[in-house]
């Protein structure tokens, strides 16, 4: 229920600002979603701040289930697009500006360990 409750929330804050969630990725680090804003079906001038509005509703809404918010947010033009085989294929984004995200995400969650430990 915990976990059907927290993509309930991911989905409403990233539609109510017309992102997409590309996956959701669970692993030993905890879960992770991959929000894109931007995407040809839904280019908004604007796309970044819909991002950053719809990271804040997370932020806000997220610790009322018990459970944490850390973004890492890049800007750039990047690859969107169908990726795979013809067996087995998926639509995804990828390219340096992801990878950067996914960096940033991670200080932040570093950085937020520092701050509760000290």
């Amino acid at each position: 229920r915990r976990a059907q409750d927290m993509v309930s929330c991911v989905d409403w804050a990233v539609r109510h600002y017309d992102g997409t969630i590309n996956k959701f990725l669970v692993d030993d680090k905890g879960t992770l979603a991959l929000i894109v804003f931007g995407l040809p079906t839904s280019v908004h001038e604007n796309a970044a701040t819909r991002c950053l509005a719809a990271v804040r509703l997370l932020q806000e809404n997220l610790p009322s289930l018990k459970m944490s918010c850390w973004a890492g947010v890049t800007t750039a033009k990047t690859f969107c697009g169908a990726v795979g085989s013809r067996r087995r294929m998926e639509y995804t984004v990828m390219g340096d500006s992801v990878n950067l995200a996914a960096r940033l995400m991670a200080a932040c969650k570093d950085m937020s360990d520092l701050d509760e430990n000290a």
